[in-house]
Formats: structure tokens, sequence, C-alpha cells
């Protein structure tokens, strides 16, 4: 997608990026988990690219920062623990107001479930606001940049990314996974693609979370027990309480920060 910077090959990589984390004593959690501190040091290389073409000086900063937004954006989106094909369908009141829930709807069928709410974040809202609010900052940086012309090419959807040339590729997960490899921030094309949900996923777990919770969280909800089914008993406010604090927690260890698109800052801004 991206491939204006050079960055670590393979085996340049540092071997503790690519250690998967082991599933805790009793048997919960996933084998397929990167370290928290695996994921830490992409997020923060992510951070820094963000950071440093905020301001930019030429068409490769305009290009790389937008895709790099777009990336961290969608990274924090995954660590909620939204299956990979459950790209969210984020609409207007989501990227211009404070939208702090979003219903995942997936599959139904005799044995899951998979409609739920999930709590969204403060830092998570923020991101996706700016991409949707400030859409004007990355016209006027292409226009400097890039020239008139290629901002009638924007598309609608302010999920999408920059090839090298300058052309827009839609979001997808492919899309998404190959910006990701393709950045300067070191990620491994063999990542997991669901390593957010599982991370999560066993995070919680780590910190005796009831099953319950988390079941209704990642839609493992047997059928005939859906939380949002009509008959349902489920206490839906407090039981997203128990998990709302905790969640926004662990994306700070993680590091994600609010940052800001197209706006040149300071890492000190956001610690």
């Amino acid at each position: 997608m991206i491939d204006m910077m050079p960055r670590p090959s393979r085996g340049d990589t540092p071997r503790d990026r690519l250690v998967l984390s082991v599933p805790p004593p009793g048997g919960f959690g996933s084998p397929v988990v990167r370290t928290t501190a695996a994921t830490r040091d992409i997020i923060l290389q992510l951070e820094d690219t963000i950071i440093r073409t905020a301001k930019p000086w030429n068409r490769e900063d305009v290009l790389i920062h937008h895709t790099s937004m777009t990336a961290y954006t969608m990274l924090a989106v995954f660590h909620l623990g939204i299956r990979p094909r459950n790209t969210p369908h984020i609409g207007g009141a989501d990227l211009t107001g404070a939208t702090a829930h979003w219903v995942i709807q997936d599959k139904s069928s005799k044995i899951y479930f998979e409609e739920r709410l999930l709590y969204v974040p403060p830092v998570v809202v923020h991101l996706v606001q700016q991409l949707g609010t400030f859409r004007g900052r990355l016209e006027r940086e292409i226009l400097n940049h890039l020239g008139s012309s290629a901002i009638a090419r924007l598309p609608a959807d302010p999920l999408f990314f920059f090839d090298t040339t300058g052309s827009v590729v839609p979001f997808s997960l492919k899309a998404f996974w190959a910006a990701l490899c393709a950045l300067p921030i070191g990620f491994p094309a063999d990542t997991p693609r669901n390593f957010g949900r599982h991370w999560l996923r066993t995070r919680l777990a780590e910190d005796g979370v009831a099953d319950d919770l988390m079941n209704m969280w990642f839609g493992h909800t047997a059928a005939g027990r859906e939380p949002l089914a009509n008959h349902a008993s489920t206490c839906y406010g407090p039981a997203l309480a128990q998990l709302r604090d905790r969640i926004a927690e662990y994306l700070r260890e993680l590091g994600f920060k609010h940052l800001e698109y197209f706006r040149p800052t300071t890492r000190r801004r956001f610690l």
C-alpha cells in the first residue's frame, strides 16, 4: 500500500515482536494472541509516523498520514473484540457526534446469536470523529500537494487508504492488512487477522471477568439466551458498565491516544 520509507525486514524484526502469548493457567485465553508489549510497539511506531507527517512537506507525507491515521483508528476498533468480518458501518452520527455504542449484527443460527451492543471507548470515538469531521484538512493538503483533480477522486466514505501513486484504495480487510504491512512500523504479515479480538478475550479472562459477560460482548451467546432478545432478562446497561472502564484502560495500556488528523503537535500533548 504505502511503501515510501524503508522498514525492517522480517529477519531484522526483534524476536519479541513475534512472540505469542501463552494461554494462562486454567485453559482460557488464546494461543494466537500477540503479547501486549509487541502490539504496543507497533502502535507507538504508528503514532510516531502520524505525528511526523501531521504537517506534510510533500505528497508522500499526505498519503502516509491519512493511511496511518486510518490504520491506527481501525487497529483500535479491532481491539474492541469485533471479528474481522464485522467491519462496522460507521455512519454520520458516529463520525460527527459522541456515539458511544455500536450495534454489531452478524449471522444468527440455531447455536449462536450474534447481534450485540458494544461500548465504544472515548479514544475510539475521538479517532473516528477525526476522520469524519476534519475532512477539510485532508482536502487542503491534497490541494497543496496533489492538485485539485485529486480532491474530486476522494470517496464519500472516510475509511480508505492511498497507494503509492495517490490512488484511492477502498477500505477492506485485505487493504487494511496491506497498509499495516507496508507502513514503516514492522508489522508482521503473518499476524492472525483476529489477533485483536483474541487479545481482548485473553486479557478479560486474565482479569477474571465472568464468562457470561465475555460471551455477551464477543457474540458467543447461545441461541435462546441472547441479551437483546424480546424476552431477555439481561440488565444490559450494568453488564456493559462492568466492561466499559476496563476495556478503555486496556486500550490505554496498548498505547492508543487521542491523536489528531493533519494537526501538527508533539508527543507530549498526548501523554
